[in-house]
């Protein structure tokens, strides 16, 4: 692209048309210093912005797919439409801003002075702008970088030290330290700032290592671990990770005509305070009691099953999963592999959708309802 007709050049972001924009600077000192925002189609050709005079500075920093370009001009954030003019998007009080990322809904990122003299990053349009405020500390400040179509930033916050962390912002969770988000940061002192986030979550940025050496990063989104348990007293322990929510509906059972289930506590190794148990089978096999769940996302989970150890439990507990694709029923031996979990199979489940699992032993046999287990 070489100088584009300037003294020297800057490019900054590119879209996926590939319009490219920055910034090049005219210079014949000690009459002219000015920096030109531009933007540069896919032919070559060169449009400049910005306010004007010998002195002015004027960058365009990043563009969305749909053409709207943002920056600084003149020390205050601008947005500028495809073939409009420059659109000042104020401060948060103070008097300087700068825009540094804006998404496909025309939502902007940047940082600015506020009415307190310090900077704080922001979000925001040309409705207004939100303070992000900063990860704590007396006269820290924090930076907005980059900001993706769920309205997700990233940035830096630093504190009067000197030393910066890398943020995560939403507009449900607020800002967080992105290195408490990660889940394995081993080799890692801290991540001290982050550079962009892409609309699947990926987040790019730098972070020093437990060496103290400084080194690029790129954090992959997963889907954490669930692990749900629900106890038969409708007890719901989960989930592992917490940033999956779970929704659950609370142990119900349902009792054949005249068969009655007795909550005890004897037996030894039980999970949770107690369990159910019913001495006489469950009314010739039709099933009896009954956990329901939700899952978070729709997959493949293993389902187990806790009975307490009892050598005259059933042979024949049958464990009946409804899944997706159906009814299974696993048969298993209460009298032994009591106390653990036991693997009763993997299902898919579908996100939304309620499912059960039920639990009935022939006619005349001592059976347990304890505690289930859901787990991908």
């Amino acid at each position: 692209m070489g100088t584009l007709g300037a003294y020297d050049a800057t490019a900054y972001a590119i879209n996926t048309a590939g319009e490219i924009v920055g910034s090049r600077r005219f210079y014949n000192p000690p009459i002219l210093d000015r920096s030109e925002a531009y933007i540069r189609n896919t032919a070559g050709g060169i449009t400049s912005f910005g306010t004007a005079g010998a002195f002015s500075t004027n960058f365009a920093v990043d563009i969305n797919d749909n053409g709207d370009v943002v920056g600084v001009a003149n020390n205050i954030a601008f947005i500028r439409h495809p073939g409009g003019n420059l659109i000042e998007l104020g401060t948060l009080g103070g008097s300087t801003s700068e825009a540094t990322g804006v998404n496909d809904l025309g939502f902007v990122t940047g940082n600015s002075v506020n009415s307190l003299g310090e900077i704080h990053a922001f979000f925001g349009n040309e409705a207004g702008l939100i303070d992000l405020g900063t990860l704590g500390g007396a006269g820290a400040r924090s930076f907005g970088y980059g900001i993706n179509d769920n309205n997700q930033i990233v940035g830096l916050s630093e504190d009067a030290e000197g030393i910066t962390r890398a943020f995560y912002w939403d507009e449900t969770d607020g800002m967080l330290d992105l290195s408490s988000l990660v889940s394995n940061i081993s080799g890692w002192d801290r991540l001290i700032e982050a550079r962009d986030i892409s609309d699947t979550g990926y987040i790019v940025g730098t972070g020093i290592t437990s060496s103290g050496v400084e080194r690029a990063f790129l954090l992959t989104p997963f889907d954490p671990p669930v692990e749900l348990i629900v106890d038969n007293t409708g007890v719901c322990i989960g989930p592992v990770a917490a940033w999956i929510p779970i929704n659950y509906d609370i142990l119900f059972f349902i009792p054949g005509p005249g068969v009655n289930w007795t909550l005890e506590t004897v037996l030894n190794d039980k999970y949770g305070q107690d369990y159910y148990s019913l001495s006489g089978g469950s009314n010739n096999g039709k099933p009896e009691f009954e956990w329901s769940f939700t899952v978070p996302t729709t997959g493949v989970y293993a389902v187990d099953a806790w009975w307490p150890q009892d050598s005259n439990g059933t042979t024949s507990a049958n464990y009946t999963v409804t899944s997706t694709f159906g009814d299974t029923v696993v048969t298993v031996q209460q009298n032994i592999n009591g106390s653990q979990w036991n693997e009763l199979g993997n299902y898919t489940f579908d996100e939304g959708q309620t499912y059960h699992v039920t639990l009935s032993a022939p006619s005349g046999e001592p059976v347990i309802a304890d505690a289930i287990r859901v787990r991908n």
